[in-house]
């Protein structure tokens, strides 16, 4: 199996876990990703604009790695709410 055939194997496995969970890919959650993906290029060009003016490590995995997690738990934290809300959509306080 190839790096491509893996791509299409998890992309195809996450879609279908979201669409399992919410229904269908609502507008939010577009806008949700469009948001990460433009957070994580805005991380890599500032990465590579610091380790070029010499003040800062510049592309780092291991740093790279803790920013990726945070977003990664900031994610489960926006889900997680979201879930919340759903699952407590039938009772009352």
């Amino acid at each position: 199996m190839d790096k491509w055939e893996v791509f299409k194997f998890s992309t195809a496995l996450g879609s279908s876990a979201v669409m399992y969970f919410y229904g269908r890919w609502s507008g939010v959650l577009g806008v949700l990703l469009a948001l990460v993906i433009i957070d994580y290029v805005t991380g890599l060009f500032a990465a590579a604009a610091e380790g070029k003016k010499g003040t800062g490590p510049g592309l780092k995995s291991k740093i790279g790695l803790i920013g990726i997690a945070r977003e990664n738990l900031c994610t489960v934290a926006v889900f997680g709410r979201c879930l919340g809300l759903i699952l407590s959509l039938g009772q009352h306080p």
